[in-house]
């Protein structure tokens, strides 16, 4: 065996060592300019990198990992050349990672985290450090690249050869019989793809990767499966091999299994979203409200995923423009100023960037509140079987009366198409009619105060006020059709006392009935029809302060150019969380 040591200073060119090396290291590192940094041992073999490796005590941990991998037999059948990367005894037990247990992998196979780890430190090629370039990817046994960087490792420093993120650096450089060993300054670090590292998660984070991994689909491979031969009825067996994909991710644009992507996934705790759980079920029992647990259960891991990858100064770059929301590949609105992540131990994935989440809250907006939204139909009950007080309390008139006729129809009872969607139930577009008593008295009042109510089958029923939270809300108000048509009024419109708009007679007329304005109701499809069930005409913007959860109250106050009172022909209501209201 023939050995060549060579102990070099800080920086060097590998070209300039003609005076000190041999031919046979010449042939092996053309005078080309790749750049070692630091105190680098050279070293030629003649033999096999196994035989060398085991020789070696210093190496005794690594050996023993690829040995007790079972890869020590493959890398001696091997008949193509290899490159090994190694770390010396006195960095870490490496054989201690094999205690980690079973990751499962993204196919059928189950594969120790030894072996991941392995396998990430052996490529099929003969990596000559002269050939190294920055950018450059090896691929690994275990799949996964490994990228090379040539550049300063701190300002204005030289270049330095490190491996992958976390810049694995070279101590020494062996060239053996059948390609080269590079003993590293620490373990190379492969990242996982998004699916792996979502399998790889603890039981302490199984609420979340059960929420992804039942998306997952696992689909034959047949192109890749090796027939054995028919069974007993003529079909043909198949050593089989399986890929998963994930349609549910996919329909979003995303490929989670993907390595050359690049997102961005948070990561939340049983404990934080159990606690987001309860603490938003609180609120909305003290709202008198109720939502689906699956909406609640979906928004914790739909608001984690995110198609561009966000590194941790780009969070601190947001802020300082004044953005601190961003929106999930499911549309879902994530504020990092109140639901944080930790930022200081970024989790590098092959396809992007992972954090583990520090504080969770569910948000206000299509959350705990999609809208709010009544017709004033309603009244027709109140006024028919209602006790007195319900009514009275709930309507408040001013220089008002109810025509005999209490409401007028204006569009019947409709869904755009029953076909498409189906089980979706039909709306109507109906006044109340509220009339001037004596216009001459002046202007015409209304003060309402929102309220649901359950009827039963006996004609008894709950009657139930809206208790809108603190925030920021949109106000929308669809007047009748019937009653704007020749209506000469002007209106304010208040919320809780403050005014949000007066409406001049020109828009009063426009604002009329729910086929426009707005947004549309919970999990409907445009596709369907853009007229159905919406928010109405948008009045303004109000924030809703409400820590002591007290009914809303809205005032309609209307007059004619000449002080006249005037008629209020309401048809509904609704409040629509903005997204300022997180």
């Amino acid at each position: 065996m023939k050995i060549y040591q060579y102990i070099l200073p800080a920086v060097f060119l590998v070209g300039g060592l003609t005076a000190a090396c041999t031919d046979n290291w010449d042939e092996h590192y053309s005078k080309q300019e790749s750049v070692l940094t630091g105190t680098v041992e050279m070293e030629i073999s003649d033999q096999p990198a196994v035989s060398y490796l085991q020789s070696k005590p210093e190496y005794k941990s690594m050996s023993r990992l690829f040995e007790e991998t079972g890869l020590i037999e493959r890398l001696n059948a091997q008949s193509l050349p290899y490159t090994l990367f190694v770390v010396g005894d006195e960095l870490a037990d490496v054989a201690a990672v094999a205690e980690k247990g079973i990751r499962a992998s993204s196919d059928a196979a189950q594969e120790s985290e030894a072996e991941f780890l392995a396998k990430g430190h052996i490529t099929t090629a003969s990596v000559a450090p002269s050939s190294l370039r920055d950018g450059q990817r090896l691929k690994m046994w275990n799949n996964k690249y490994v990228d090379v960087h040539v550049a300063p490792l701190e300002e204005g420093g030289p270049d330095v050869i490190t491996f992958t993120n976390n810049h694995c650096r070279i101590k020494k450089v062996i060239k053996v019989d059948n390609g080269y060993i590079y003993e590293l300054d620490q373990m190379i670090n492969t990242p996982k793809t998004m699916l792996e590292t979502l399998e790889g998660l603890g039981d302490e984070y199984s609420i979340f990767k059960e929420m992804v991994l039942s998306r997952n689909i696992k689909m034959f491979d047949k192109a890749n499966s090796t027939p054995l031969g028919p069974d007993a009825s003529g079909n043909t067996v198949y050593d089989s091999v399986f890929t998963v994909r994930n349609p549910y991710f996919e329909a979003k644009g995303m490929d989670i299994m993907n390595d050359s992507k690049h997102y961005t996934m948070f990561i939340p705790s049983n404990d934080l979203i159990t606690k987001a759980f309860n603490e938003g079920k609180a609120k909305l029992a003290a709202w008198q409200q109720t939502r689906p647990d699956s909406t609640l259960m979906n928004w914790c891991f739909q608001s984690m995923f995110f198609k561009t990858e966000y590194k941790p100064e780009n969070f601190a770059e947001l802020e300082s423009k004044g953005t601190v929301d961003i929106t999930s590949a499911f549309g879902k609105q994530w504020r990092f100023t109140v639901n944080k992540v930790d930022l200081n131990n970024p989790i590098t994935m092959s396809n992007g960037t992972a954090y583990y989440v520090t504080d969770l809250k569910l948000p206000h907006r299509d959350v705990l509140i999609w809208r709010y939204k009544e017709r004033f139909t309603t009244f027709t009950y109140l006024y028919n079987a209602a006790s007195r007080e319900d009514l009275n309390t709930h309507y408040v008139f001013e220089n008002i009366t109810i025509h005999s006729a209490l409401t007028k129809n204006n569009v019947a009872a409709w869904v755009p198409d029953a076909a498409k969607a189906q089980g979706w139930p039909k709306v109507e577009n109906t006044e109340c009619r509220f009339y001037v008593i004596d216009a001459n008295a002046g202007e015409s009042t209304l003060v309402y105060t929102p309220y649901w109510l359950t009827v039963y089958e006996d004609n008894s029923y709950d009657l139930h006020d809206y208790i809108v939270p603190t925030g920021e809300y949109t106000l929308h108000v669809g007047f009748g059709t019937n009653g704007v048509k020749k209506a000469t009024n002007k209106m304010d419109i208040s919320l809780n006392g403050e005014l949000v708009a007066s409406l001049s007679n020109s828009a009063y007329k426009k604002n009329t009935m729910d086929r426009w304005g707005g947004g549309y109701p919970e999990y409907w499809n445009t596709a369907w029809g853009d007229k159905y069930d919406r928010d109405g005409p948008e009045i303004g913007t109000v924030y809703i302060q409400n820590d002591e959860l007290k009914p809303i109250t809205i005032t309609f106050r209307a007059w004619t150019d000449d002080g006249k009172g005037a008629n209020i022909p309401v048809e509904h209501w609704a409040l629509r969380p903005t997204v300022n209201n997180y």
